[in-house]
């Protein structure tokens, strides 16, 4: 899929089967072709002429003994920000169902490709304090059961583990989306505006307020 912006500029979505076309043509490091085609983490590199990054977006909606990394509706994607081009490969199928409906909420206010960027990360934590919420409350309701003799504390632990593990990935996780947010404000390929650099600012303190929270 491919959407013309005003101006020229072009944001594409492409399949995994096409990553490989890509690679060989910019010649990245082994070290990124791997994380390219598998992502581990949320990350951006500048590289000469385009900045290359990865997403790896927690599922949500994990029930509370699966791991928000491995679930399926856990996202990940491979991005490429090129002066007039922004390029997704879109690696399990999560991003098909983001990416067009955001494009299109946007058309009419003619937006840049580093807003819609801006945009697609905001979307991606939108709903993580609520999320973060209801992780804390899951706690308190275990720990107020131990206090009212409902469960053992062994019982209690038992339960909790899980939960303090998944607040640990969480806790990585917003990490790595600050790091991301901050090599995103250096703009060390000059791809973006000032106002991009602000936009982008404001995206990197949310995530520190989200990893702060966790």
């Amino acid at each position: 899929m491919q959407w013309i912006l005003d101006g020229g500029a072009a944001i594409e979505l492409r399949t995994p089967n096409e990553l490989s076309e890509v690679l060989k043509s910019h010649a990245l490091p082994a070290r990124l072709a791997h994380e390219a085609a598998s992502p581990t983490a949320c990350k951006a590199e500048p590289q000469e002429g385009f900045l290359f990054g990865t997403l790896l977006v927690p599922a949500k909606g994990a029930a509370a003994g699966e791991h928000l990394r491995e679930h399926a509706g856990a996202l990940r994607a491979t991005f490429f920000f090129f002066p007039e081009k922004l390029v997704f490969f879109d690696l399990n199928g999560r991003l098909e169902a983001l990416l067009p409906e955001l494009i299109d909420s946007r058309k009419n206010s003619q937006p840049t490709l580093e807003q819609l960027f801006y945009d697609l990360l905001e979307a991606l934590i939108d709903e993580d304090p609520a999320f973060a919420h209801k992780i804390e409350e899951h706690i308190s309701n275990l720990e107020d059961q131990i206090l009212e003799g409902e469960a053992e504390s062994i019982d209690l632990n038992r339960k909790i583990a899980p939960i303090r593990r998944r607040l640990l990935f969480l806790s990585r996780y917003y990490d790595q989306l600050v790091n991301l947010g901050q090599e995103l404000q250096e703009n060390e390929n000059g791809l973006f505006t000032e106002e991009g650099t602000r936009r982008f600012r404001m995206f990197t303190e949310r995530a520190h307020r989200l990893y702060d929270h966790i």
